[in-house]
């Protein structure tokens, strides 16, 4: 019982973890617009980011938001009583992107293997 009392955060990390994925990913991709470095079969015209200046990409809370949540939680959850829960929250952040990472890359190989 002792376990299930420790482990209970993670579907909420887990959770956590979906929602910070894409916004992350969306703020890497007006970075790559903002360069210039953007792959041409991207999408359509309408889904691909449109090129803003590096300085409005610079300053898009995303990133920030998450390097200070990375640089006050972190030491703060190490250094509470409740360490487990807060390990196993972080756990389930970090499985999420995982998980997708292997989902779409099962989908893309089933597509490949049907051409």
């Amino acid at each position: 019982m002792n376990f299930l009392s420790q482990v209970w955060p993670l579907p909420l990390g887990f959770f956590a973890g979906l929602v910070a994925t894409p916004l992350l990913f969306r703020w890497l991709l007006l970075l790559l617009a903002s360069l210039g470095k953007l792959p041409p079969n991207l999408g359509t015209s309408a889904q691909r980011p449109q090129k803003s200046g590096i300085f409005l990409t610079l300053i898009h809370p995303v990133p920030w938001l998450l390097l200070a949540g990375v640089i006050f939680g972190v030491p703060h959850a190490l250094a509470s009583a409740a360490r487990a829960e807060w390990g196993w929250f972080l756990a389930g952040i970090l499985a999420a992107p995982s998980v997708n990472a292997s989902l779409v890359y099962m989908a893309l190989r089933r597509a490949r293997a049907r051409r």
